[in-house]
Protein backbone atom coordinates (compact mmCIF):
# COMPACT_ATOMS: atom_id res chain seq x y z
CA UNK A 1 0.00 0.00 0.00
CA UNK A 2 1.01 3.77 -0.89
CA UNK A 3 1.43 6.04 1.97
CA UNK A 4 1.15 9.55 1.25
CA UNK A 5 4.61 10.29 1.91
CA UNK A 6 5.68 8.39 -0.71
CA UNK A 7 3.76 11.27 -3.48
CA UNK A 8 3.95 14.09 -1.27
CA UNK A 9 6.08 17.28 -2.10
CA UNK A 10 8.84 17.15 0.44
CA UNK A 11 11.08 19.85 1.44
CA UNK A 12 8.67 23.04 0.92
CA UNK A 13 9.37 25.47 3.43
CA UNK A 14 6.48 26.79 5.75
CA UNK A 15 6.10 30.19 6.62
CA UNK A 16 5.34 31.68 9.76
CA UNK A 17 2.09 34.42 10.42
CA UNK A 18 4.73 37.07 10.49
CA UNK A 19 5.36 36.22 7.47
CA UNK A 20 4.64 38.85 4.47
CA UNK A 21 2.38 38.37 1.61
CA UNK A 22 5.14 38.90 -0.53
CA UNK A 23 7.34 36.29 1.06
CA UNK A 24 4.50 33.94 0.68
CA UNK A 25 4.03 34.86 -3.34
CA UNK A 26 7.96 34.84 -4.19
CA UNK A 27 8.03 31.46 -2.65
CA UNK A 28 4.70 30.25 -4.57
CA UNK A 29 6.77 31.66 -7.37
CA UNK A 30 9.51 29.44 -6.99
CA UNK A 31 8.18 26.47 -6.09
CA UNK A 32 5.21 27.05 -8.57
CA UNK A 33 2.94 26.37 -6.29
CA UNK A 34 -0.93 27.67 -5.07
CA UNK A 35 -0.44 27.29 -1.38
CA UNK A 36 2.05 27.25 1.57
CA UNK A 37 1.74 26.54 5.24
CA UNK A 38 2.07 28.86 7.53
CA UNK A 39 3.29 27.62 11.06
CA UNK A 40 3.39 29.57 14.46
CA UNK A 41 6.86 30.41 15.47
CA UNK A 42 7.54 27.42 17.14
CA UNK A 43 6.23 25.32 14.03
CA UNK A 44 3.07 25.07 14.64
CA UNK A 45 0.19 24.28 11.40
CA UNK A 46 -2.09 27.50 11.88
CA UNK A 47 -3.30 27.93 8.35
CA UNK A 48 -2.86 27.54 5.10
CA UNK A 49 -2.28 31.01 2.85
CA UNK A 50 -3.11 30.33 -1.14
CA UNK A 51 -2.77 32.04 -4.35
CA UNK A 52 -6.71 32.79 -3.99
CA UNK A 53 -6.75 33.99 -0.39
CA UNK A 54 -4.25 36.48 -2.01
CA UNK A 55 -6.21 38.00 -5.19
CA UNK A 56 -9.79 37.18 -3.03
CA UNK A 57 -8.09 39.96 0.02
CA UNK A 58 -6.84 41.99 -2.85
CA UNK A 59 -9.84 42.36 -4.82
CA UNK A 60 -11.69 43.79 -0.89
CA UNK A 61 -9.69 46.39 -0.30
CA UNK A 62 -6.16 46.66 -1.65
CA UNK A 63 -2.75 46.42 0.13
CA UNK A 64 0.86 46.22 0.19
CA UNK A 65 2.19 42.99 0.27
CA UNK A 66 5.36 43.62 1.64
CA UNK A 67 4.50 45.35 4.42
CA UNK A 68 0.87 42.81 5.05
CA UNK A 69 1.92 39.49 7.50
CA UNK A 70 0.05 36.35 6.32
CA UNK A 71 -2.18 36.29 9.32
CA UNK A 72 -4.20 38.87 7.67
CA UNK A 73 -5.12 37.16 4.57
CA UNK A 74 -4.53 33.54 5.52
CA UNK A 75 -7.61 30.99 5.59
CA UNK A 76 -7.23 30.58 9.51
CA UNK A 77 -9.90 28.06 9.93
CA UNK A 78 -9.20 24.68 11.35
CA UNK A 79 -6.87 23.39 8.93
CA UNK A 80 -7.35 19.54 7.63
CA UNK A 81 -3.95 17.60 7.37
CA UNK A 82 -3.41 14.51 7.16
CA UNK A 83 -0.03 12.13 8.49
CA UNK A 84 2.65 11.38 6.55
CA UNK A 85 2.06 7.53 7.23
CA UNK A 86 -2.04 7.67 6.34
CA UNK A 87 -2.87 5.64 2.90
CA UNK A 88 -3.65 7.14 0.06
CA UNK A 89 -6.82 5.70 0.08
CA UNK A 90 -7.77 7.77 3.61
CA UNK A 91 -5.47 10.68 1.71
CA UNK A 92 -8.43 10.49 -1.05
CA UNK A 93 -11.34 9.92 1.33
CA UNK A 94 -10.26 13.59 3.36
CA UNK A 95 -9.53 15.40 -0.13
CA UNK A 96 -13.36 14.56 -1.03
CA UNK A 97 -15.07 14.60 1.89
CA UNK A 98 -13.39 18.44 2.49
CA UNK A 99 -13.49 19.17 -0.97
CA UNK A 100 -10.19 20.07 -0.76
CA UNK A 101 -7.32 20.06 -4.00
CA UNK A 102 -4.24 20.02 -1.42
CA UNK A 103 -3.65 19.22 2.35
CA UNK A 104 -0.61 19.59 4.64
CA UNK A 105 1.23 16.87 5.62
CA UNK A 106 2.64 16.59 9.16
CA UNK A 107 4.41 13.57 11.16
CA UNK A 108 3.28 14.66 14.91
CA UNK A 109 2.86 18.24 15.05
CA UNK A 110 5.68 18.66 12.19
CA UNK A 111 4.52 20.12 8.71
CA UNK A 112 6.63 17.94 6.64
CA UNK A 113 4.89 18.67 3.25
CA UNK A 114 2.17 19.19 1.16
CA UNK A 115 0.22 16.53 -1.32
CA UNK A 116 -2.27 17.93 -3.89
CA UNK A 117 -4.64 16.18 -6.28
CA UNK A 118 -2.11 16.32 -8.93
CA UNK A 119 0.19 13.99 -6.87
CA UNK A 120 -3.24 11.52 -6.45
CA UNK A 121 -3.37 11.88 -10.36
CA UNK A 122 0.22 11.08 -11.19
CA UNK A 123 0.36 8.02 -8.80
CA UNK A 124 -2.76 6.58 -8.52
CA UNK A 125 -5.13 4.49 -10.73
CA UNK A 126 -7.54 5.70 -13.13
CA UNK A 127 -10.71 5.46 -10.70
CA UNK A 128 -9.58 6.12 -7.51
CA UNK A 129 -8.32 10.09 -9.47
CA UNK A 130 -11.95 10.14 -11.02
CA UNK A 131 -13.47 9.26 -7.89
CA UNK A 132 -11.45 11.90 -6.05
CA UNK A 133 -11.97 14.41 -8.77
CA UNK A 134 -15.99 14.11 -8.90
CA UNK A 135 -15.85 14.18 -5.04
CA UNK A 136 -13.81 17.41 -4.85
CA UNK A 137 -15.30 18.96 -7.46
CA UNK A 138 -19.25 18.54 -6.59
CA UNK A 139 -21.74 21.63 -5.89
Amino acid sequence: MTHVRDIMNRGLDHLTVDSSVADALACMHDEDIGAVPVCSADGRLQGMVTDRDVAMRLGESPFDPSSTNLSEVMTATEVVTIGADDDIAELVDTMTRHQLRRLPVIDGNEVIGVVSQADVAKNCDAGMVANMLAGISRP
